[in-house]
Parts: structure tokens; sequence; C-alpha cells
């Protein structure tokens, strides 16, 4: 079947091209593919999308996503998750490491992949960096890259073991395997010395930036210095072994930010991302939103927003992440220091960036798109992210202008825990083509 995409603005910032064209799908199942961009007229297309006033774009990829299955489908699971990403415009996910149970085993890994079938965005699973999360051996990385992990994710939690780090290093670089770091530094406790107070007032304390926000509001808080101190752990170990597979997950601060800079001048190649909703909001949300702004990691001064925006301008953030990351409303409802941290974002990321980054802080569109789609692709090495003759038939048609507002009626989210209720952004995915298939189409078109 060929497929007409007709007048849109195609942007791929993998090749520069940027220009009004047409784009033809050749639909063969599941080896679809993009076969022509240009200006020629099509005129025996089986099926046409107008986009006049459209962005065309390769398919958006989000590598730090929570869909809770298997074990936490009461939350989320790959169908709900898949159909939210798909309104979000993502035709590629990198999942996550939070589940029941771990995928520390091939046979995790197994019973995912078998689901991508019956899915229709392109999934891809990750494994725990150490066994069981439990910080005393490493997956087995050789075992888990044969049977489809992409890459190595503790998941929102710090590997605190030191030797566990090197060795996962040295063995990432030698299996050419992405590992994602999740750089927060919570300190050993010596058996002798575990103080069952001390770990509690750590765990409440997650989610919340020591700072005047929550003195202000009595909240308890983990110090900056925490996610800074694992920053310039991990690159120096990262420096140790030459690692280029590496990336910094989803950091929050401009001192984090100035470590990155540093590197990065003394010739360091690795990747670093950034939360959608920490370049949203600062930790003055929290009085506004309550636990529905308690994520991980926090939401930091306005300071370290505005620089996080500064360090995606400068390239010295190379990708934004959903960290979609859904909870169950009893745990939302819960007082502050025991409520769950994080959102439901991965629908809302688009209408983020159109408000935020193009709107606020001229940004264009193509720089956006690399940060959504090109980067991420490239970390964990998927043949996604490029909008070019040959390449998979993934894509996103979205609306660069149109305003729109959250409502809950509309969350396609199983979870339905969101700050942004009610909120006006800009920009709003209109079609999601994955594997050459339409998986999306808003309703109001």
């Amino acid at each position: 079947m060929k497929v007409l995409i007709k007048n849109g603005l195609v942007i791929n910032p993998v090749t520069k091209f940027n220009k009004v064209a047409n784009v033809v799908i050749e639909a063969h199942n599941e080896n679809s593919k993009i076969a022509y961009i240009g200006d020629k007229q099509i005129k025996d297309a089986d099926h046409t999308i107008n986009a006049d006033g459209l962005i065309v774009s390769p398919g958006f990829v989000d590598i730090h996503t929570n869909f809770c299955e298997p074990g936490y489908e009461n939350k989320e699971n790959l169908k709900t998750g898949c159909m939210a990403g798909a309104k979000g415009g993502y035709t590629s996910i990198v999942l996550g490491t939070d589940t029941k149970p771990f995928p520390s085993q091939v046979n995790v890994i197994d019973k995912i992949r078998s689901k991508q079938v019956l899915l229709p965005n392109n999934i891809y699973p990750t494994c725990t960096i150490t066994n069981e999360k439990e910080n005393e051996e490493l997956s087995p990385f050789t075992f888990l890259k044969l049977h489809g992990a992409v890459g190595a994710y503790e998941g929102s939690i710090g590997v605190g073991n030191e030797l566990l780090i090197d060795e996962a290093l040295k063995l990432s670089k030698q299996l050419d395997f992405p590992i994602s770091f999740y750089p927060e530094n919570i300190p050993e406790i010596a058996i002798e010395d575990f103080d069952i107070t001390l770990l509690a007032n750590i765990l409440k304390s997650r989610g919340v930036h020591e700072g005047p926000t929550a003195e202000k509001l009595g909240l308890s808080a983990l110090p900056v210095e925490r996610e800074v101190y694992a920053v310039a752990n991990i690159l120096e170990k990262a420096l140790k072994y030459n690692n280029e597979n590496v990336e910094l997950a989803n950091i929050s601060s401009k001192e984090s930010l100035d470590l990155i800079k540093k590197a990065r001048s003394l010739g360091m190649k690795f990747f670093t991302s950034v939360p959608i909703l920490n370049i949203y909001y600062s930790d003055k949300a929290l009085a506004k939103y309550g636990t529905n702004a308690k994520l991980i990691p926090p939401l930091r001064s306005e300071t370290d927003r505005k620089i996080l925006i500064t360090g995606l301008k400068n390239n010295d953030i190379d990708i934004i992440t959903s960290n979609h990351t859904p909870c169950l409303h009893s745990e939302k409802t819960e007082p502050m220091d025991r409520a769950a941290q994080g959102n439901v974002t991965i629908e809302f990321v688009l209408g983020i960036c159109g408000t935020k980054l193009v709107k606020d802080n001229n940004f264009t569109w193509s720089e956006v798109i690399e940060k959504i789609s090109v980067n991420p692709a490239k970390f964990y090495k998927l043949n996604a992210g490029d909008l070019s003759v040959g390449k998979p038939a993934d894509l996103t048609i979205f609306d660069p202008k149109e305003d729109w507002s959250v409502e809950i009626s509309d969350i396609a989210s199983k979870s339905k825990n969101t700050s942004l209720l009610k909120q006006k952004l800009i920009g709003k995915v209109k079609y999601t083509v994955a594997r050459g298939k339409l998986i999306y189409k808003d309703i109001n078109n």
C-alpha cells in the first residue's frame, strides 16, 4: 500500500532537510519504509494525509518511560502506555526497569519482547545494571543483550556500589552496550551502623529539593549535592574506561551541568538527558500542586530550570525525556512525606516543548526534534529518529501552533496523576505513524 503525506513541512535534523514536501510510505506489514521525499506530485497513492500547515518529523523516541508491566499493571501496562505514547507522537519507546520482577534475567526480557506483536509502537526493553537491583553483582549483560535488551539502566535509583559502577562501565565498553545512570548518591550504610530512622528520612525526602520552598513548606528534602557527587563520580569512572556509551540520566541542576560542560571541554563524549517537567516547573510548584509536583529527580530552583533550558540550547544536554511515571490516585493522596514520586507526561512533551522552548526561548522545531527523536535514538543505537528514504516508516505529524488545554478525560494513560490539568500548551500531535501504520489520529482532525 502506498501512503502519501502531502504538503507538510518536513523537518529531519539528521539530513538538515527543512522544507515543504510530499512524503511517500511503502507500507508492507512490519517492513514499511520511507519511499520518497520531495515535491513531485503523487497521483497513485492508496491513502493520503493532508499535512498542509503541519510539521512532519521523524517519530519521537523516549528513553525513560515507566509502563509498569510486569508487576504494576494497576498503574499502567504496555497497551495503555503505548496508547499514551502514540498520542504524544512517540513511535519508539525504551522501557524502564521499575517492574516486578525486575528485568535482570533473560526470561523477563523475553516476556516483554513477546508483547511487541500486540503493540502499535516499537518497544525496547532495558535490563537492570545490578542483579535484582541489590547492588551485589551485575546483571548478566552479555546474555541480556543477546535476548534483546538495548542497554542497562537501574531506574530511578543510583547504583551505590562503587566497585560495581567500575565493573559495569568496563563491561559496557567491552560489549558496546549503552548504560544509563540516574545520578543520585545514597550513602552505603554498614550493617553495624544501620539506622531505620536514617533510611526512612532519606526515602521520604526523595522527590523534594532542599531549598527555600521546602523549608517554607516544612518538607523533608534532599540536597542537590547528592546528584552532583554522583555525576562527578560517574564521569571520573567513564573517563577511566574511555566509555562513550554512557548517559547521565535526568539531570536537574546547575551544578551538574557545570561538571558536564567541564568534562566535555576535556574531550569526553557521553550523553545527557533532562526530564520534561524540570524545564517546565521550578520547585515552587510544590506549593501549588502538592504531591503531583513530587518527582524524581526533584524540581529545583528557577535558576536551575532556566540553566537547564540554556543547556539544551547549547547542546550541553542532548535529550529530553518524558520520565513518564504513573502512580495510583491513592499513592498521590498520601501526605507529602509518604506520597509516591512521579507524573504521567508522555502525552504532553510536545506541548511543553512548544510552550517553554519554542515560544518562550526561541528554539527552532528542528532543535526540539533533535532532542526528542534524533539523539535518544543515537544513544541506544536504534534504527529510528531519521526521516530519510529507506528508513523505517516511523513519523509524527503535528500542528506547531495549536494551543490546547490538558483535560483529565483526554488522558490516555491508565493513571491520571499529573500537575498539568487545565494548563494551556502549544503544539499538538495530529497523526502518529509507526511501521507504516497510522497508530494515532487526533479526533478533532
